[in-house]
């Protein structure tokens, strides 16, 4: 439900949130929910701070029960500005945490309630920090090993990962609760469900991941933006699938196809996405070279083993 608009960016809030106040005010959690709230703005509106400062542009922030979600229109373009995004929200969050415990120790007395948020924003950017997605360590992790086995896989690895602390974190709510001596916590119940389902999101989503960077690249060069160039040879053998799992990084592939240890010809990605649209994902790329490719070979660099 859109609630306001900020320039190009929309503040939309969940269904599920105006049902989640008045079930907290009965239970007699209104005050913490309020405090979680604040710290998950916080934390969120720091990502998208950031964002903005770096020239992407915040499409939305929506309120959901487990926080607030960023949706960037236009994706980071390095691998820096991923670690930029992806930092600044649990860096707020330990900033607040550290900043409160010095008010704390120099005024001598705090509130329980200041004490809570403070604590509950500690908790948010040390588990932010664990290399798994979709929390923000996760991001960092998949920015700093993406061009070492490829965003795709990468992806897919560290979703997986978050997938299991997901259950784990769940089943360790699940045992919480069910031990008689311990009050009712039902943060490791909702922050594992959360984290499990969107990890499984991730997990979905990382088979097009490639196509959708290819897609975004073409976006930013079709509007004018430069995009930066990154060569990558491949045998003439390799099939369109298996070329799109190394294309699509955060730059526009250029394809030095190779045979018998020379380069025969060259394509873009956007020709072998074009092809994998077709259905051509089993094609061969010496399929897509044109056919006078081969005799104007001689200008095109050698590879050497």
């Amino acid at each position: 439900m859109k609630i306001a608009v900020f320039g190009r960016t929309e503040l939309r809030c969940s269904i599920c949130v105006l049902l989640l106040v008045p079930a907290a005010a009965v239970l007699g959690k209104l005050p913490a929910l309020m405090l979680a709230l604040v710290s998950l703005a916080v934390h969120e509106l720091s990502h998208a701070f950031m964002a903005a400062r770096l020239g992407l542009i915040v499409s939305s922030i929506e309120v959901q029960p487990f926080g607030f979600i960023a949706e960037l229109h236009t994706p980071p373009r390095t691998p820096s500005e991923c670690l930029s995004v992806a930092a600044a929200g649990p860096f707020a969050s330990l900033l607040i945490a550290l900043c409160g415990a010095g008010l704390g120790k120099y005024i001598g007395h705090t509130s329980a309630a200041f004490q809570d948020f403070c604590s509950f924003n500690l908790s948010l950017g040390l588990m932010n920090l664990l290399p798994f997605l979709p929390l923000d360590g996760g991001r960092l992790a998949l920015a700093l090993i993406e061009k070492r086995i490829g965003r795709a896989r990468a992806q897919r690895t560290l979703s997986l990962f978050g997938i299991i602390f997901g259950v784990l974190l769940f089943c360790a709510g699940v045992l919480l609760v069910s031990a008689t001596d311990a009050a009712f916590n039902p943060t490791p119940l909702a922050a594992g469900f959360f984290i499990f389902i969107s990890a499984l999101s991730e997990f979905r989503c990382s088979c097009g991941t490639n196509i959708k960077t290819s897609l975004a690249g073409l976006s930013r060069l079709r509007s004018g933006s430069a995009v930066r160039v990154v060569p990558i040879a491949l045998r003439s053998d390799c099939t369109v699938r298996k070329a799109l799992s190394f294309i699509g990084g955060r730059g526009y592939g250029i394809i030095f196809v190779v045979e018998a240890g020379a380069t025969v010809g060259i394509l873009d990605e956007n020709i072998v996405l074009n092809a994998a649209l077709r259905g051509e994902s089993d094609a061969e790329l010496r399929t897509l070279l044109p056919r006078h490719s081969a005799s104007s070979a001689p200008n095109l660099p050698v590879f050497k083993r």
